[in-house]
């Protein structure tokens, strides 16, 4: 069976199949890292909010980007969203920071994750943004091994308050990021047979 993506950039029609993949994906990744009731608190209705957020911010700063992911049945997979480092994150990170990249896990292991960083390091290097990286909660070992095995270093450690709750997040960064960005020969063609 071949199976076919969709790489395209984001837009306001798809505030409401971002919102369900985000739901999904989080509460996915996040499963026994995060303590229950953070993950009980993160519902559709928040997900959406959050993506109106994303495309508010998006019309005013040209340098934020989205992509979404879709296959073949045109139903949103993965996404990732970027732009100029928050300032609480420039320090540590560098200029851009990729705000958050996920990819349903049974669409995982076909390069998705490879081709939304692709195209987030080509968005930020266009805007002049050369280095930066992401935050990964800590305990999320497949969130930091991808980052890891994409030539990012452990730059920086920090803890935040989240309803009562202290989570621990690490700092990936990468100092050039046309590291990642040439690595369109790691990106298998999306077509198995």
């Amino acid at each position: 069976m071949i199976m076919k993506f969709v790489l395209r950039n984001g837009n306001l029609n798809d505030i409401g199949a971002l919102a369900a993949c985000h739901f999904k994906c989080f509460v996915d990744a996040h499963q026994d890292i995060l303590p229950q009731p953070l993950l009980d608190d993160f519902q559709l209705p928040q997900a959406l909010k959050h993506w109106r957020s994303e495309f508010v911010a998006q019309a005013e700063d040209e340098d934020r980007g989205i992509f979404v992911l879709e296959a073949e049945n045109n139903r949103i997979i993965g996404f990732a969203n970027c732009g100029a480092a928050q300032a609480k994150s420039s320090n540590s990170l560098g200029q851009g920071e990729i705000f958050s990249l996920f990819v349903e896990a049974d669409y995982q292991g076909f390069g998705l994750g490879k081709a939304l960083m692709l195209a987030a390091s080509r968005w930020l290097i266009c805007r002049g943004l050369f280095s930066g990286g992401m935050w990964v909660v800590e305990d999320n070992g497949i969130g930091r091994r991808f980052c890891e095995d994409l030539g990012a270093r452990n730059v920086a450690r920090r803890r935040v308050t989240n309803k009562g709750y202290q989570i621990t997040k690490i700092g990936l960064s990468w100092a050039d990021f046309s590291e990642v960005a040439q690595l369109e020969c790691e990106v298998p063609q999306w077509g198995t047979n």
